[in-house]
């Protein structure tokens, strides 16, 4: 093959496989999705954040084991964090997360991959705490409901609320 005809060979495979831009709702639906899920947490209401989760959930978690996957990965990675917010005495209590609009998020057919970034405040020995993290997430559609396959937090770490961060 020539070069043009290499060209117009891999022009015409990049239309084929490219994919149309997400819906507008399809977006906000997964955007409302995740924000269910964390208000879900916020609440402390276990079951409805484990309820967001597909049957073969991966999550990653800065809190030990890391790694939780299957049936009950939401489920497990909640009640690792709560056990992690005993021993590292942190008040669950005043636990809370606020998810942003994402970053990026991308979209193809079933498919959606949405990067947030998001704070954590809680408290640590009496002492109010700010986590700035980012929550990557890859949902899939099923039976016309967004469900969540992954979730992995990227920390940045934590400290006192009002100290200077970077």
């Amino acid at each position: 093959m020539k070069g043009q005809q290499v060209f117009a060979a891999l022009a015409a495979a990049l239309a084929v496989l490219h994919s149309e831009p997400a819906a507008a709702s399809d977006r906000s639906d997964v955007v409302a999705v995740v924000q269910a899920w964390n208000d879900a947490g916020n609440r402390g209401d276990r079951s409805g954040y484990a309820s967001f989760c597909t049957k073969d959930a991966v999550v990653v978690d800065h809190i030990p084991p890391y790694v939780f996957q299957g049936p009950t990965a939401c489920a497990d990675e909640y009640d690792a964090v709560v056990a992690w917010g005993v021993k590292s005495k942190i008040g669950i209590d005043g636990l809370s997360q606020k998810i942003f609009d994402p970053v990026f998020f991308e979209q193809e057919g079933d498919s959606a991959y949405a990067v947030f970034p998001m704070k954590g405040w809680f408290k640590q020995n009496g002492d109010r705490q700010l986590e700035n993290l980012y929550l990557t997430v890859v949902l899939r559609r099923e039976a016309n409901h967004w469900r969540i396959v992954s979730l992995v937090y990227t920390t940045m770490g934590w400290g006192p609320v009002g100290a200077h961060r970077r």
